[in-house]
């Protein structure tokens, strides 16, 4: 007698649970993306011609780069992770620098900025 309102309180709540995360795209209550990650990348402008520059994400994530342009490291970074892009290997006739180099992941990143000057 009592079972039949005890299951539609069941039915209900996991429809209700259901909504819930349907809602929210995969994201837990506290906003980080369930097993999500992402790419980090940017611009490299003043690249001599026939000459290349060595980047490094995170001390070990390597890309040799030899035109200027977008680029995007091949590593992926977790939610809440961290990302340090720095000059592993500058050009022969040009001194480069890295802006917005570093930061912690919340998405996708493309605004890492490498610029070279020739020495």
């Amino acid at each position: 007698m009592h079972r039949l309102p005890i299951m539609r309180v069941r039915c209900l709540t996991v429809a209700m649970l259901c909504s819930l995360l349907t809602a929210c795209n995969g994201y837990v209550s506290i906003g980080s993306p369930i097993g999500s990650v992402f790419s980090i990348g940017g611009t490299l402008s003043g690249l001599p011609a026939g000459q290349s520059i060595v980047l490094l994400n995170n001390g070990r994530d390597s890309l040799t780069l030899a035109a200027n342009g977008t680029f995007v490291f091949g590593g992926l970074v977790p939610f809440g992770g961290s990302y340090v892009v720095t000059i592993s290997a500058q050009p022969a006739s040009a001194n480069c620098t890295v802006a917005n180099g570093s930061g912690t992941v919340n998405g996708d990143v493309n605004n890492v900025q490498v610029s070279c000057q020739p020495r």
